[in-house]
């Protein structure tokens, strides 16, 4: 591991013509420039031994999360918060290039820094049963053409020994882009927006880790607890690779009422 990061010391659906055609571009271009040559942030050529895939410069920029998880109450359980790094230019490269350009291996990367930040915080392997990924809406996984936060469960199970549950928690309702509205208009929008899944029930007493891409404001993270404790887990962890969620923290241990619906920096739409 680069000397950079030793903060972290432990540390299927049908396509088109087009698409099928892109996929085979894609695959014989990355036959002739491997991914691995290149950081997964700025393109600049590296050698396969970088950690994470990516250069000196671009890990001295990623703003890596050292504070221990904090943790708040949400529907009358303490539940951790965890975050690699907070959210910004480079992270958020990491996150609309896997998400937007099909850059599936970054998943891969992502879920060791999530790996190497639940090891700095002495979460070594075996201590979580379950990963719950946060779920996309039918919609925008047909049109993606898969769930980023499921690949980055399946890398991260194998990494840590926890069991991915990816169908424990469903999205039922689409939302709408929580910038713009109003605290209210946010808990109004997410209310309802997840049910638990057929797997749900394997989740009693068990220790559950629940991860996203992203988060901002804690709307989605407290409403997707919500529906996860009607299933009695013994302890969640929400951990998300990056976040700006400081004020909603903050406002969340003061008791506000408010708190999962903070205004905050809203990068995209889910």
């Amino acid at each position: 591991m680069n000397s950079q990061i030793k903060q972290f010391p432990g540390a299927g659906h049908s396509a088109g013509p087009r698409k099928l055609a892109a996929a085979g571009l894609k695959t014989v271009l990355d036959s002739i420039y491997p991914p691995a040559l290149y950081c997964s942030i700025c393109g600049n050529l590296i050698d396969g031994s970088r950690t994470y895939h990516l250069c000196d410069n671009c890990v001295r920029h990623i703003r890596w999360d050292t504070d221990p998880p904090a943790v708040i109450p949400m529907h009358s359980k303490n539940i951790r918060l965890l975050r690699v790094c907070t959210y910004g230019v480079y992270e958020r490269s990491l996150i609309f290039s896997l998400k937007y350009q099909d850059r599936r291996e970054l998943a891969k990367d992502i879920a060791e820094m999530m790996r190497d930040r639940l090891e700095y915080e002495g979460f070594g392997k075996g201590s979580f049963d379950y990963i719950v990924p946060i779920p996309l809406s039918k919609e925008k996984e047909k049109t993606r053409g898969f769930n980023q936060t499921v690949l980055m469960g399946k890398y991260l199970a194998k990494m840590t020994g926890a069991e991915l549950l990816p169908h424990a928690l469903l999205r039922v309702k689409d939302t709408r882009p929580m910038r713009g509205l109003s605290p209210r208009e946010r808990q109004e929008n997410i209310e309802g927006a997840f049910a638990p899944g057929l797997t749900a029930w394997k989740l009693a007493g068990k220790r559950v880790l629940l991860i996203d891409d992203f988060a901002t404001t804690l709307a989605t993270g407290n409403e997707a607890v919500r529906m996860l404790l009607e299933a009695s887990p013994s302890d969640i962890t929400f951990m998300v690779f990056a976040a700006r969620w400081d004020d909603a923290v903050r406002s969340a241990a003061a008791g506000s009422r408010n708190a999962f619906c903070h205004d905050g920096y809203i990068p995209e739409e889910k």
